[in-house]
């Protein structure tokens, strides 16, 4: 929807760029509002992430969809609920992209991996696998170097 106003606020802590959008209408006493809570603080960022596709009311009760392989399909919104209800747990975690040759070699690798934990080791109650798309999402991981084309 045009226009839109847009700022982006590129960190120098290596969390990458955060984005902060004016919602319309846009006028003059919205866009002076808008500065004056992005230069206080008070605003959130825009965070990309794909639809979400867990159910539940809230982090205690989300469902977290799984391929036939075992693997959870995570997105952005789902990470950290993800990560608080398998605190217990060792969590490996496939960061790829759909596009990407070496990602779709690696997800045979990761589907059958998925499977022997779960089926063959028997597993799957101290080690759990998850995959998140990183085209459509956006997250960050505190170690993590992030790259931006």
């Amino acid at each position: 929807v045009l226009p839109t106003l847009l700022v982006t606020n590129r960190r120098t802590d290596g969390t990458g760029i955060e984005r902060y959008y004016l919602d319309p209408p846009i006028t003059e006493a919205s866009m002076e509002t808008f500065f004056q809570n992005f230069f206080a603080g008070l605003s959130k960022p825009e965070i990309k992430s794909s639809r979400s596709h867990g159910s539940g009311r809230d982090n205690d009760e989300v469902e977290f969809p799984t391929n036939k392989h075992g693997i959870h399909l995570l997105t952005a919104d789902l990470l950290p609920s993800f990560l608080k209800k398998n605190k217990d747990k060792h969590v490996l975690l496939q960061l790829y992209a759909p596009t990407c040759g070496h990602c779709k070699r690696f997800n045979i690798i990761w589907n059958s991996l998925g499977d022997f934990i779960r089926l063959g080791l028997k597993w799957d109650d101290r080690l759990v696998l998850g995959r998140l798309d990183v085209t459509s999402n956006e997250f960050f991981i505190p170690g993590m170097t992030t790259s931006w084309l």
